[in-house]
């Protein structure tokens, strides 16, 4: 999940003008909209219980979102609503995932998870922290169970099975959104940490129910 306000505003009103949201509604644009931010919600939230999130604390989020988007009155307004919300809910995963971990984690994995289209490098994201890139890369792999390049790709593949789940855009745009060289290469990674292929879970989004990014981290541990 993105929780860098300009990506997210980005994607939303690509969506939007885009007319892929579809007929949600009979009542009209603002209605529709409405009801398109609430699946949206209601998918991410099910990607923050994957995460790790408290069930009660889940669901008061998802009722305060709700209650939040009925309030709006007008598109800009809903389209605002929604980025609110997401970004809020983006930050209460992150923190489950960097729970206990040194402020430099903390923040590398703030930094990534912002922006998942973003190609960063390990020697941009170590002069952002004011660390070598060498000293960073051992300690991150030694907190997060995983390498720096890897985590990178965790975050990608949770960003593109949320694109799957709320989103009608074709894998091929999902790839070039997240700036994958192509198509297939998606496709491979996706297997190989989800253990499906993206139209799998297109077809079949019940396919990643147990699947997440804190949850894959946790299996790193064992």
């Amino acid at each position: 999940m993105d929780n860098n306000p300009a990506g997210i505003h980005t994607a939303l009103k690509l969506l939007y003008n885009s007319g892929r949201i579809g007929i949600l509604s009979n009542k009209g644009t603002l209605r529709n909209l409405i009801d398109f931010g609430i699946i949206v919600i209601s998918t991410n939230i099910r990607i923050a219980l994957r995460n790790g999130m408290n069930f009660e604390l889940a669901y008061g989020l998802n009722d305060y979102y709700v209650r939040r988007l009925e309030q709006q009155t007008s598109v800009h307004a809903v389209i605002k609503c929604i980025e609110d919300n997401l970004i809020d809910l983006s930050q209460q995963i992150n923190h489950n995932v960097t729970a206990g971990q040194p402020p430099i984690i903390v923040r590398a994995v703030r930094i990534i998870s912002s922006s998942p289209q973003r190609n960063l490098s390990v020697n941009q994201l170590a002069s952002q922290l004011n660390t070598s890139p060498n000293y960073f890369s051992a300690f991150f792999k030694k907190q997060m169970g995983v390498t720096f390049t890897q985590f990178k790709m965790l975050v990608k593949i949770n960003a593109a099975i949320v694109l799957l789940e709320s989103t009608n855009m074709s894998i091929a745009e999902i790839a070039s959104y997240l700036n994958f060289n192509d198509q297939a290469y998606l496709s491979n990674q996706f297997k190989k940490y989800t253990s499906y292929s993206p139209n799998q879970v297109r077809n079949n989004p019940i396919l990643v129910d147990n699947w997440s990014l804190y949850t894959y981290l946790n299996s790193t541990h064992h």
